[in-house]
C-alpha cells in the first residue's frame, strides 16, 4: 500500500487509522476467532484496511459465508460477525447463530460477538432482541468506525452505496452523520480547512453536523487543531445536484471498465480465459462455468497510472507503443556489438521487463474485452443516443433523426419493445428527463405505462423513487440550457484524439457540472457563477471556519501565505461527494490537477462509487422475496403437526 502515500496528502494515515480501529474492537477477545461475513462488499472494502497476514496476527484462523442454510464452523471458541447496520443482514446473523445451536450441542461452549461497521443500530438491536439472540451477544456488540477507505493516492470512499437512497428517499440522515465524523476526522489528521463550500440540502446537513461535533469536542482537540492545514478548500457535493453526470456512458478506460465489469474497492472480475493464448483458449474443455479472475486496479500499478484517465479508444495505441518499445529492448541487446557492460545492465534490469511485459499484457487483455464491446451495434446506438440528448440544440443526428426532448424517444421505445435491461431504458429516460427539466405529463404518463406493462408492476416504486430523486418529473422552469451556456459544459467540436480542454473527453464532448463547480472555486470563483448557483438545486455554503488564534496568524503571515499559492504548490482543494461520484468525474480532477495552468489540486472523497447503472439500482425496491411461499409452507407444515 506504499502508492498511498505518493501525493502531498499522505493517505495512508486513513489506512493505518482504520487499522487501530479494527483491532481495538478484537482486544478484548481472548483466545482464536472465527470471522462471519454477510456482505461481500463490506468484506472487499475492509481488505483495503486489514488483509489476512494482518488478521492472523490477531488470531483469525477461518473465515465463512454467513448465508443461508449456513452452519457456524466449530473450530474457534470465538465467532466475531461483522456486519453493516443492515436489518436484512442481523436477519440471517440471527438464522445462523440459532441454526447452529439447534444443529451443533458442542457449539454451546461458543461465544459470539457482533462488530457493527461504521456504527452501531438501535434497530438492529431491536431485531436481534426480537429474534432472541441477543442476550447471546449482549455484552460483546461493538462499533467499529471506519469511515473512510482509501482506494488510491488521491482519492477515498465511504463505501456506502446505500446512502442516496438513505437521505433522499427514507429521510435517514445516519450515514450523513458518519461522513461528517469522518471529515473532522481527517481534518484532525490534515488541519483544520480554512475555506468550505457546498451546495445541496445534504452538503448543507453535513456541514452542520461537523460544525456541532467541533463545538462538543473543541476542548478535547484543541492540541490537534493546532496542525498547519493541508487542503486550502473543502467542497461538499450534494449529488441532487448534479445528477446528468451519473447517466451518459463513461468513456474512460477506467470509467468503462466499471460500466462493463464493476469495479468494487479498487478490484474488478474477468473471464480468466482473456488472459490465455489463443491456443490454450481453444484446448480449454467447455465448462458450464467460467472461471473469473480478480485483478486489482489502483497506482500501485505503473500501466493503469498511465491508462486509467485516457478515452478507451486512445488505451490500444498507447499499450501497443509501449510493447514496441519493450521489444525494442530486446532486440538492441541480441546484437552482437553489445559490450559487457551493457549486457550486465540489461540482465540486471532484465526481471523489471518481463514484469513490465506481462503487465502491458494484462491491459491489453482488459482493452480487448473493452474493444470488444465497444463495436457492437448495441454500444454504439446507446453512445449515439447519449450524444443526440446531450447536444439536443446541436446538428447531431443519429440514425434515428434528431432528438425532440418534448416528445418521447423512439429508440427508448424500441428498447422497451425489445425488453432490453431495465437500467438501460430508465437511464436514458431520466438523461432525458434532467437535460428538459422534467418530462411533459404526457410523455411521462406514456413511459410509465409501456414500462409497466412490459416489465410489470413491481417497478411502479421503481418510478415512483426516480421521481422523488428528482430524476424524472413533470416540467419545471427550463434552466439546463442557460446552466450548459454559463459552465461550459458542451463542445461542439469535441475530438477525442485532441480535446481543447482535457476534461471534456471523459464523457465525449460533456464537462460534468460537479467538475466545472470545483474549477470555478480557483478562477474564476464562485462570485461569477452567483445566478447559476442559484438555479442549481439545495442552498449554498460559502464559509470559513475557525481555525487556532496562533495557526490564523502564522496563515496570515505572507511569507507563510505565499507558500500556498506558488506554482510548486497550487492550491489544494478537498471535494466530497455524498451520494456517490462516477470515475469519469474522479478523472476529471486528475485532469484538472494535472494542469498547471489551473493553480489547483483536488483530492476526491465519496460516500460511494457509482454509475448509473448501479445508481439506479440502489433506488429500486427488492421484489425478490415478494412472492416467497418457503415461510408459509413451513408454518403450514408446523400447524399440521399441530393438529
Amino acid at each position: 500500500m506504499a502508492h498511498l502515500s505518493g501525493r502531498r496528502v499522505n493517505l495512508q494515515l486513513l489506512r493505518q487509522l482504520g487499522r487501530k480501529e479494527f483491532s481495538s474492537c478484537f482486544e478484548e477477545i481472548n483466545g482464536t476467532i472465527c470471522i462471519g461475513w454477510c456482505d461481500d462488499a463490506l468484506r472487499d472494502a475492509l481488505n483495503l484496511i486489514v488483509d489476512m497476514p494482518y488478521l492472523q496476527e490477531i488470531n483469525v484462523i477461518k473465515m465463512f459465508v454467513a448465508e443461508k442454510g449456513a452452519i457456524v464452523p466449530n473450530i474457534a471458541p470465538n465467532v466475531v460477525f461483522i456486519t453493516k447496520p443492515n436489518l436484512d443482514s442481523i436477519q440471517l446473523i440471527c438464522e445462523v447463530i440459532l441454526r447452529t445451536k439447534e444443529n451443533d450441542r458442542s457449539s454451546d461452549h461458543v461465544k459470539y460477538h457482533l462488530m457493527f461497521v461504521p456504527r452501531r443500530c438501535f434497530l438492529c438491536e431491536e431485531r436481534l432482541k426480537e429474534m432472541g439472540v441477543f442476550e447471546t451477544v449482549k455484552d460483546r456488540i461493538y462499533e467499529c468506525a471506519i469511515d473512510f477507505y482509501p482506494l488510491d493516492n488521491d482519492f477515498f470512499s465511504m463505501e456506502l452505496p446505500e446512502c442516496f437512497r438513505e437521505y433522499c428517499l427514507e429521510d435517514d440522515t445516519s450515514s450523513l452523520f458518519v461522513a461528517a465524523r469522518g471529515l473532522n476526522c481527517l481534518q484532525n489528521m490534515f488541519g483544520t480547512i480554512p475555506r468550505v463550500y457546498g451546495k445541496g440540502k445534504a452538503a448543507e446537513l453535513v456541514f452542520q453536523y461537523m460544525a456541532r461535533m467541533r463545538g462538543e469536542t473543541s476542548t478535547g482537540n484543541a492540541a490537534i487543531s493546532e496542525v498547519t492545514p493541508v487542503f486550502d478548500n473543502l467542497l461538499l457535493i450534494d449529488r441532487s445536484v448534479d445528477l446528468l453526470s451519473l447517466l451518459p456512458t463513461q468513456l474512460t478506460y477506467e470509467g468503462l471498465l466499471d460500466e462493463t465489469v464493476r469495479i468494487r474497492s479498487t478490484a474488478a472480475k474477468f473471464p480468466a480465459t482473456i488472459f490465455k493464448s489463443e491456443d490454450r483458449q481453444t484446448q480449454q474443455p467447455l465448462s458450464e462455468t467460467i472461471e473469473m479472475k480478480k485483478i486489482f486496479l489502483s497506482s500501485a500499478d505503473p500501466m493503469y497510472i498511465e491508462t486509467r484517465d485516457k478515452d478507451y479508444r486512445l488505451v490500444g495505441p498507447h499499450l501497443v507503443k509501449k510493447l514496441d518499445t519493450i521489444k525494442e529492448t530486446y532486440q538492441k541487446h541480441k546484437q552482437k556489438d553489445t559490450s559487457m557492460a551493457e549486457l550486465k545492465l540489461f540482465t540486471s534490469n532484465l526481471p523489471h521487463l518481463i514484469a513490465e511485459k506481462e503487465n502491458v499484457s494484462k491491459h491489453t487483455a482488459i482493452a480487448t474485452l473493452l474493444k470488444d464491446k465497444s463495436q457492437t451495434m448495441d454500444f454504439k446506438e446507446q453512445i449515439r443516443q447519449e450524444q443526440n440528448l446531450l447536444f439536443m440544440d446541436s446538428s447531431i443526428i443519429g440514425s434515428s433523426g434528431p432528438v425532440d426532448l418534448d416528445k418521447s424517444n423512439p429508440f427508448v421505445e424500441t428498447s422497451i419493445a425489445k425488453q432490453e435491461p431495465i437500467t438501460k431504458v430508465l437511464r436514458l429516460i431520466c438523461l432525458q428527463s434532467v437535460l428538459n427539466n422534467g418530462l411533459k405529463q404526457k410523455v411521462l404518463d406514456f413511459y410509465k405505462r409501456e414500462i409497466i406493462q412490459t416489465y410489470g408492476y413491481q417497478y411502479l416504486t421503481t418510478l415512483l423513487n426516480l421521481e422523488k430523486a428528482g430524476l424524472i418529473g413533470s416540467p419545471t422552469a427550463r434552466t439546463m440550457p442557460s446552466i450548459k451556456k454559463t459552465l461550459k459544459l458542451i463542445d461542439m467540436e469535441f475530438d477525442f484524439r485532441s480535446p481543447n480542454d482535457i476534461i471534456f473527453s471523459v464523457f465525449d464532448g460533456y464537462a460534468p457540472l460537479s467538475v466545472r463547480l470545483g474549477q470555478f472555486i480557483r478562477t474564476p470563483g464562485w462570485r461569477s457563477i452567483e445566478e447559476i448557483l442559484k438555479v442549481l438545486p439545495g442552498p449554498k455554503i460559502d464559509e470559513r471556519q475557525e481555525v487556532p488564534t496562533a495557526l490564523r496568524k502564522k496563515l496570515e503571515d505572507p511569507t507563510v501565505a505565499s507558500t500556498f499559492m506558488n506554482a510548486d504548490n497550487p492550491q489544494l482543494t478537498l471535494v466530497f461527494f455524498i451520494g456517490g461520484v462516477t470515475f469519469a468525474e474522479v478523472s476529471a480532477f486528475r485532469c484538472l490537477s494535472a494542469n498547471d495552468e489551473n493553480g489547483a489540486e483536488f483530492v476526491v472523497g465519496t460516500t460511494a462509487v457509482v454509475n448509473g447503472n448501479s445508481f439506479i439500482e440502489a433506488l429500486m425496491d427488492d421484489y425478490s422475496h415478494a412472492f416467497d411461499t418457503t415461510e408459509l409452507t413451513s408454518y403450514s407444515q408446523k400447524s399440521q403437526r399441530k393438529r
